[in-house]
């Protein structure tokens, strides 16, 4: 009996050591929990170059393709400058520079560096400050030009002149080089916009002239034959009394400066139409002072003063005189000034009644009173020579109370001495 139970035991053991030995063999795997870390992050563009509002996509590609937490999470450096989301998708906000970093959980990056500039804008015209110049040979002058909108992108321009040996141009200033015209052009480098300049060039004004007269005894004997016609004295007072002349015109009468370069004229105009026999008489008197009898409306005296080469517009011509008239001599004149081809008056003008007649007239003459007349005026043309009239435009004489029905004996003079003429013509 006892011989039984040793045996049960020994093969309880026996079996025990056979299961203990199955479950420890070395075929059976021990069991695990590995994780695959993210090594590197590539970046499909390691730089990107954007516009302000535009967009742009990063793509990136997380190594190992076995890792276990692939996430990443992007952020900008100056979200001012650029924006991106999660997706990779990037926002241009304003010029400027931003880093986008793409960040592993384990702390693994890469980046990329973003550039934002300006949009464009561009140009839509370009303006000069001046359409018109005129310059003296030698002058210079500066071109403005104004390229709108005023944030264009590309504000630059190119400068050209048509005829650079009339005028040359350098970044807007123009030179004048030789007398003629140019156009001055600016271009825009963007779109081509164009605005040009006329510049006219004249050669230099020359200088001023200046003519004078001396009506007194000691210089009579030079004007008094050839504006009054009489070669010698025929008054026993010394005076020189010339002979009627109902001819239009100044009869070729004259009384010349003493430079030589001016004369001074009586103009009659034709009265063949009118119901007056129109005969003016030229004289100079005892003292040396020229005057007219005989004056109808219309009539004028003249002064004529060339220059040396033509003047430019903006020139001045000025005149000094002393201008009387008897009583019945004529009482309201204008005075005027040839600018190029129009008559205008050479002061201002006053407009009224002279009793019977709407005049327009510049001086009033009081019986016997000489009155001064000086002015200076501003040409708008071009000339070589100065032309200055005095006009007669009433039939009123200067005593207040008479009026012409023919032309009589009232005289029209020039003071003489101190108050004789001078005139000049010029810039």
């Amino acid at each position: 009996m006892k011989k039984f139970i040793h045996l049960g035991a020994i093969a309880a053991a026996l079996l025990g050591l056979a299961v203990l030995g199955t479950s420890c063999g070395k075929d059976d795997p021990a069991p695990t929990d590995k994780t695959v870390a993210v090594t590197a992050i590539n970046v499909s563009q390691p730089s990107l170059d954007l516009v302000a509002g535009g967009t742009a996509t990063i793509s990136w590609t997380v190594l190992p393709s076995d890792a276990t937490d692939k996430s990443v999470t992007l952020t900008s450096s100056n979200p001012g400058v650029a924006t991106v989301d999660n997706s990779g998708k990037v926002t241009a906000v304003a010029p400027g520079n931003a880093v986008i970093t793409l960040a592993a959980t384990n702390g693994v990056k890469a980046t990329v560096n973003v550039t934002v500039s300006a949009a464009t804008v561009n140009v839509a015209e370009v303006t000069l400050d001046k359409t018109e110049l005129s310059l003296e040979e030698g002058e210079e002058a500066t071109l403005t030009a104004t390229v709108k909108p005023d944030d264009a992108t590309d504000k630059s321009v190119a400068w050209k002149s048509s005829d650079e040996a009339v005028a040359t141009v350098d970044n807007g200033l123009v030179k004048a080089v030789a007398a003629g015209t140019a156009d001055i052009t600016v271009t825009t480098t963007d779109g081509g916009k164009t605005a040009t300049c006329k510049v006219t060039v004249t050669a230099p004004a020359p200088d001023a002239v200046t003519a004078t007269w001396a009506f007194d005894v000691d210089h009579m004997a030079s004007y008094s034959p050839t504006f009054t016609g009489i070669a010698e004295p025929n008054s026993s007072d010394g005076s020189y009394l010339g002979e009627p002349d109902a001819a239009a015109g100044d009869g070729g009468k004259f009384i010349e400066s003493l430079e030589k370069n001016a004369k001074i004229t009586f103009v009659n105009i034709d009265k063949t139409e009118l119901d007056v026999n129109g005969k003016c008489i030229n004289n100079v008197g005892k003292t040396g002072e020229p005057y007219v009898s005989g004056v109808w409306p219309g009539d004028y005296w003249l002064f004529t003063l060339a220059a040396d080469a033509e003047c430019p517009a903006g020139s001045k011509i000025s005149l000094s005189s002393s201008f009387r008239a008897s009583g019945t001599g004529i009482k309201f004149w204008i005075v005027e000034v040839l600018d190029g081809e129009e008559w205008v008056p050479a002061f201002e003008t006053k407009t009224g009644s002279d009793g019977v007649d709407e005049i327009t007239y510049n001086i009033e003459l009081m019986n016997t009173t000489a009155l001064p007349v000086e002015f200076e005026y501003t040409t708008k043309n071009a000339m070589k020579e100065a032309k200055v009239r005095f006009r007669a435009v009433s039939l009123a004489c200067a005593n207040g109370s008479a009026r012409l029905d023919a032309p009589n004996g009232g005289t029209i003079r020039f003071k003489g001495a101190d108050a004789s003429p001078r005139m000049s013509f010029g810039k």
